[in-house]
């Protein structure tokens, strides 16, 4: 029996515990620490059990359980396996592993302290691949203006009135092998102001929103903070439900990376933005450098994006 700290993955860490069993069969026990710093133990799945058969060739075959403190889908574990179409979750009860191996796999009240140093001690060695916290950051200092006209295309709709329209252009993109942002911008090409209007997103005066957005973080102080540009909106546009989209931009502002074309949350909001016609408007970007912003017209930018797209397509 084996308990410690496993590194998989290169810089991931887990805790793990080995059985082998009396036909020869060897069983690990993987539990996944909070503050594991790489890929967790299931997407990571493929290294995980590669390493672990490295690490322990005696036990073959060797099958592998791992556990998630705070799993949504309550107690119990997830075996993996391979499979020809690769790995295979399935689940197992939370007393698969008791009835497996007789003993209780995890001693009582471990998997709810799931730290690397309260499994494998403050000195463990491991304890190095963890990277420092954070440094306490004003959201503020992440928010940049851009044009609307470089917002990433939507890639998953859900919940839009026209999110099942939205499916069926990718299926017209299908043969790519890949997303693409030209799906979207096909999609958005596709709806008509009535559509458009038919969406509780787009109802509010957009192009106001981002008028008041990007005049109050232009005229925030160095040191001002979310709670000055959340009054500043306010005194801007009231209790309506345009001050409480623009406050929106600053509380759970629209994050995206223009460079690698995604928006990771906000993409109904910037779907609205595009719409109105507003030419800027604040969005996260992050750390990434986005330059001044040179509004366009997003309806040509859609075309031009679809044309890119298959002439590329074309020519592969």
């Amino acid at each position: 029996m084996f308990k410690d700290l496993f590194t998989y993955d290169r810089r991931s860490i887990a805790w793990l515990r080995i059985f082998r069993l009396e036909t020869g069969e060897g069983v690990a026990v993987v539990v996944e620490p909070d503050d594991n710093p790489g890929a967790s133990s299931v997407n990571a799945a493929e290294s995980l059990l590669r390493d672990l058969r490295r690490a322990f060739p005696g036990l073959q075959p060797l099958r592998v359980f791992v556990n998630f403190p705070h799993d949504p889908r309550g107690p119990g574990w997830t075996e993996l396996s391979d499979s020809d179409d690769g790995i295979v979750f399935k689940r197992r009860p939370v007393g698969a592993l008791m009835t497996l191996v007789g003993v209780s796999p995890v001693a009582g009240g471990e998997v709810d302290e799931a730290t690397c140093a309260f499994f494998g001690g403050e000195q463990h060695p491991l304890l190095g691949l963890i990277p420092p916290p954070d440094l306490p950051r004003e959201r503020l200092r992440d928010l940049c203006v851009i044009a609307v006209a470089d917002l990433p295309w939507p890639h998953n709709p859900s919940g839009c009135k026209w999110s099942k329209r939205f499916e069926r252009v990718e299926a017209l993109y299908s043969s790519s092998g890949h997303p693409d942002p030209a799906v979207g911008a096909q999609w958005f090409l596709t709806l008509t102001d009535d559509e458009l209007a038919a969406c509780s997103y787009h109802r509010a005066d957009w192009l106001r929103i981002a008028e008041v957005s990007v005049g109050v973080f232009r005229s925030l102080a160095n040191d001002a903070t979310l709670e000055d540009a959340v009054a500043a909106v306010e005194a801007e546009l009231g209790e309506s439900a345009e001050g409480r989209w623009c406050s929106s931009l600053f509380l759970d502002p629209i994050v995206c990376r223009p460079k690698g074309r995604s928006v990771t949350n906000g993409q109904h909001r910037a779907c609205a933005l595009r719409a109105s016609g507003a030419p800027v408007c604040v969005v996260d970007v992050g750390d990434e450098y986005v330059g001044e912003p040179r509004p366009a017209d997003p309806w040509r930018r859609a075309a031009g994006d679809i044309a890119a797209f298959w002439a590329k397509y074309a020519g592969s």
